[in-house]
Formats: C-alpha cells, sequence, structure tokens
C-alpha cells in the first residue's frame, strides 16, 4: 500500500525498497474487529519515509473544535537514519481530511527530545497560559533516556519549544536518584493548592514531581524509604473531588528487565502517604485510558455502542523499560475493549498489535495509534508507528 502524498512531494526512493518493506511487513495491519458493523483503514501506515508519510511512535494528544487531532512522535530527525548528536520528536495536526501539518518539526527540538502527552496550560500556569506543555529528553537517543529530563513549551500555534524546567535528581535509592524516563501531564486543579503547577514522573527513580516555571520539587517519591515499597509512577491524575490518584507498576522501576504486560495499577494518594491496597474494579485497560486522557466514550454515530466506553490493552509487548525489544515483528496481541450500559467488558478488536496503542473518538470515527519499538530507548529507528481509523459501516 502507497500512502497519500500529503506534502505535494514525491515519495522518497527508497518506498519500494527492500528495507522499508521489512518495516511495513513486520507492521502490517491485522486488526481484527469483533463486532458486526464497522471498517478499519489505515490512515499513516507503517514503513514509509519521515512524517507525514509515516510515524516512529505516534502518541494522541488531544482533539480540536474543527475535529483536527494533535499528535507527538517520539522519532524522528531531519535526516533519515540516526544522528547521536541531535535531537528528535516532534507535534503534529492531523484535520479531518488526513492532511497533517507540523506544529513542532522535526529538529525543531535541539538536543532534546518529545514525549507524549501534550496538553495545554490552563492560564494559571504563568507564563505559559494557553501553551502547549510536554516533557522529554534533555539528550537524545537511549543514552538520554536514562539521564535527567527537563519540561518543555511551545506557543499553541508551533515553532521552537523552550525550557520550563530542568527535572533534579531525587531519593537515590532507585536508579541513584537520576530523574530518566519522564512521563505524565497533569495540571494541578484551579483553586486548590497545585493551582498552577503540573505533574511529571519518572519512571526511573520513581519520584512524581511538581512543576512550575524555573522550579521542579520531588512531591511523591515511590520507593521502600518513603512508601514502603517501589512503585513505578506512570502519573497522577485528580478525580471530581480533587482528591489525588496514582497509577503504575508496582515492585519494579525503568531500569529493571521488562517482563511482559504493564499490569497497572491504581491507588489514592492522601497527605502524601499512597494506600496500601489499589482501587478495586479499575483495570489496566482503564488506566491506560486515563493516562491517555483522550475521548474514549464512543458517539451516537458509532452504531449500537454510542455511549459506551473504550479502551486498549497493552499486550505481551512492554515499552515502559529501557529493556530492548526483540529482533522482527511485535506481538499482536493488544486488544480493544467496550465497557457497555452494565458495566461488563467485552473485546471489540483483536490481533492489535503491541506497542503502547491507544484510542479515541473524533467525530464519528475512532482513531487507534500504535507506537512501534522505542525510537528513544531502543535504538530502533524506523517509522514502525501507525495510525489507523474505525468506523460504523451498519
Amino acid at each position: 500500500m502507497t500512502p497519500s502524498n500529503r506534502t505535494g512531494r514525491a515519495p522518497a526512493a527508497n518506498w519500494e525498497g527492500l528495507h522499508m518493506a521489512t518495516v511495513r511487513e513486520e507492521n502490517e495491519l491485522r486488526l481484527n474487529i469483533v463486532e458486526p458493523g464497522f471498517s478499519v483503514r489505515e490512515v499513516v501506515p507503517p514503513g514509509g519515509p519521515n512524517p507525514p508519510e509515516s510515524f516512529f511512535d505516534p502518541f494522541f494528544c488531544f482533539a480540536e473544535d474543527d475535529g483536527s487531532v494533535v499528535i507527538m512522535d517520539i522519532g524522528g530527525q531531519p535526516e533519515p537514519g540516526w544522528n547521536p548528536n541531535q535531537g528528535h520528536g516532534s507535534i503534529w495536526r492531523l484535520h479531518p481530511d488526513d492532511r497533517l501539518t507540523p506544529i513542532v518539526p522535526l529538529g525543531a527540538i535541539g538536543m532534546g527530545c518529545i514525549l507524549p502527552p501534550v496538553k495545554v496550560a490552563p492560564p494559571s500556569f504563568k507564563p505559559y497560559g494557553g501553551e502547549l506543555v510536554f516533557c522529554g529528553q534533555a539528550l537524545p537517543g537511549r543514552s538520554g533516556a536514562k539521564a535527567p529530563h527537563a519540561v518543555y513549551h511551545v506557543p499553541y500555534e508551533g515553532g521552537t519549544p523552550g525550557l520550563v524546567s530542568l527535572i533534579p535528581n531525587s531519593g537515590g535509592s532507585v536508579a541513584f536518584g537520576v530523574p530518566g524516563a519522564l512521563v505524565g501531564n497533569t495540571f494541578g486543579p484551579e483553586g486548590s493548592e497545585h493551582e498552577g503547577h503540573v505533574f511529571f514522573s519518572s519512571l526511573m527513580n520513581c519520584t512524581v514531581y511538581r512543576v512550575r516555571e524555573g522550579e521542579a520539587e520531588p512531591w511523591l517519591i515511590c520507593d521502600p524509604e518513603h512508601i514502603g515499597r517501589t512503585i513505578m509512577p506512570y502519573g497522577v491524575f485528580f478525580d471530581d473531588d480533587g482528591g489525588m490518584v496514582l497509577y503504575g507498576k508496582e515492585g519494579t522501576s525503568y531500569t529493571e528487565a521488562a517482563g511482559t504486560g504493564s499490569e497497572l495499577r491504581l491507588w489514592r494518594v492522601s497527605n502524601g502517604t499512597v494506600a496500601d491496597d489499589p482501587i478495586e474494579g479499575l483495570d489496566e485497560a482503564a488506566a491506560f485510558s486515563m493516562r491517555a486522557n483522550t475521548n474514549s466514550v464512543a458517539p451516537e454515530g458509532f452504531g449500537p455502542f454510542g455511549g459506551q466506553s473504550f479502551s486498549t490493552t497493552q499486550g505481551s509487548a512492554n515499552l515502559m523499560h529501557v529493556t530492548m525489544m526483540p529482533t522482527g515483528a511485535l506481538p499482536y496481541d493488544s486488544t480493544i475493549v467496550r465497557v457497555d450500559a452494565e458495566g461488563t467488558p467485552h473485546v471489540f478488536a483483536d490481533q492489535l498489535q503491541s506497542g503502547a496503542p491507544t484510542c479515541m473518538f473524533v467525530g464519528d470515527r475512532m482513531l487507534v495509534s500504535r507506537i512501534g519499538k522505542s525510537y528513544s530507548t531502543g535504538d530502533y529507528h524506523e517509522t514502525d508507528g501507525a495510525i489507523y481509523e474505525i468506523t460504523y459501516t451498519g
């Protein structure tokens, strides 16, 4: 399959070459929709030239009023291949007609790296209210993933990212306190003690940081010394009552060898204390849906499932550790799950390739993004990410 030419330029000369063909073959679309009356298509297929023809590690951030979607991509440099002295990543706008336009083009991050998700800062996050805020590496590649990270901002309309704050070391009992592998992006509720701050979490030193301009403070250190065990924190969010919820994986950290699956759990946090037991009734799919923070409730135009919620499972590939991914195709064992009005989960689609897939609804269509082998941590610098569209056809 040759993708549409979104830029007007001729596709790269090696598009039909053996190398790109291998990438396409290892990441072919096998998604099987279990429910009748739905169809799937590739919006951005894998195995093409640099964005916007194909992506490395695409991740949905949020939808705009006109139906466009802001997408960040961890991978990619201006020139194909890998330059260890240059940063990577980009931010794009996917329009309803499938056009892709750059917000932060490849190479604009300098020596750094862009990591998901990207969010719009509230007015209280001074002086960057209304701008896009995200975290990232301060240095490129695999070595940068294990080094201190930073928080960045960029004008909503796009441009060159600027620094909000560097992230300091914390603790020391886990990963020597180095704040590598930063994730998250949750703004403090307006009117609370956290107004004007944003939270990010280091998977490496297991610390949740509270950040504002020029300041990043360790807010919750999830190691045995502070909470009685180790939790690799994927982030925090606030419930409807303003209570803080921590979500992550217990008994591990980013630099340890990854097992299979994600095994995410959620815990309530009160006065800096993490509850002993996880919240009941919330599984891995729900946790990742919260992490993605995208619209997961189907519209009325989505056939018989309007009003039901959808989320993805992660399958056996685990991209949340520094462990290298094996050679060849990632397993096709992720699923898309729907939860009916009675709260019962059902497999909506299977044979989705592992690699941190997420889904969201924009209008009457479901969009699915899939990060491939980690560009940043896996030394794999190919366009193996993909974006799919699922619609109800009756």
